[in-house]
Parts: structure tokens; C-alpha cells; sequence
């Protein structure tokens, strides 16, 4: 699989799992997106896995592990690790010509700074297969751009959390 940036993986299993129709409709009567989704599937399996980088969240990883293979029967190997570290990594595998990685899930900023300058990222919108998925209507205030030309960094929140910390021996809450 070339490499390529998807921030949706998780999202769009759990979105696009209900509804894909079952194996057993013939193959003359299926949408061409749907006949582009069973050749991606098929070539995922002929493959054996998808090597995908998460952030250190368990949660993440058991989620794409199971629900890959549970629902497509294909394994993921997923490489847990901090923002910087993982894109500083794919960097330099990249540089040597080696694409290990099939798909990056992390924050957008490492993105923005490591990917994009060095013109690795590949378009998203040729991965999205499933009209719903597609469709921007689909999704709360559409589709969601971090690069200017819309094309590589999509992020699937619109809101930012702020956390402020105090030293609660200097200052009485």
C-alpha cells in the first residue's frame, strides 16, 4: 500500500461499517463505489496487514485492532508512540525511501510541521470511497481542513481543550 494521512481511520470503520452491504450481492448488480471498496478490502487481505501509527492510546489501538479484523479479517500492526517521535520517524524512513506506514492517526500540529514540508502526505479525498463518507453534508459543518489547500490534513473535531495547571501550594482554589 503506498503511504498516505488519514485521520479518520477509526472514525470511518465505525461509520462505515453499518453500512456496507453484504458479500452476498452479485457483482453486476453492486454501485462502482462499492465494487473500488471490495477491491481495496480484498487487496488489504491479500496483503495481510495494515501498519498504522496511533498516539499512545490503548483505547485507539485495541479499537483498530479488533474492529479491522473482526469486520474485514485483516490484521493491524499498530506503533503506539508521541506525536513527534512517530512523524520524526516516518520522516527519515521516508527520506531512505522506505514507506513502512500505511496510515498516520495523530494531532494535526507534528502534521502541519513534519509531514507537509516535506511533501509527503498524499491527497485524502481519492482514499474516501463510500458516498456517505464522501459527502460533506454527511458531516457536522463539513469537511474539515487543516492545509490551506485542503487536500492532505483533515481533522475530525472542531474544537480545542485548554487545561490549565496550578501549583495548589502557591495558589489557594
Amino acid at each position: 500500500m503506498r503511504y498516505y494521512l488519514a485521520f479518520f481511520c477509526a472514525g470511518f470503520i465505525v461509520v462505515a461499517s453499518p453500512f456496507l452491504p453484504s458479500a452476498a450481492a452479485g457483482q453486476a448488480s453492486k454501485p462502482g463505489w462499492q465494487l473500488e471498496w471490495d477491491k481495496v478490502v480484498e487487496a488489504g487481505k491479500k496483503e495481510g496487514k495494515v501498519v498504522v501509527s496511533v498516539p499512545a492510546s490503548p483505547e485507539v489501538r485495541k479499537g483498530l485492532e479488533d474492529g479491522l479484523k473482526k469486520r474485514f479479517g485483516i490484521e493491524v500492526e499498530t506503533v503506539a508512540a508521541r506525536g513527534a517521535s512517530i512523524v520524526r520517524k516516518i520522516i527519515e524512513e521516508s527520506r531512505a525511501g522506505i514507506h513502512y506506514f500505511d496510515i498516520h492517526v495523530g494531532g494535526s500540529e507534528s502534521v502541519v510541521t513534519g509531514f507537509l514540508p516535506e511533501g509527503i502526505l498524499e491527497p485524502i479525498e481519492p482514499f474516501l470511497i463510500l458516498p456517505e463518507v464522501k459527502d460533506p453534508k454527511n458531516w457536522w459543518g463539513g469537511h474539515i481542513w487543516v492545509d490551506n489547500a485542503k487536500r492532505y490534513i483533515y481533522t475530525s473535531q472542531a474544537y480545542q481543550t485548554v487545561t490549565l495547571w496550578y501549583n495548589s501550594d502557591l495558589m489557594k482554589g
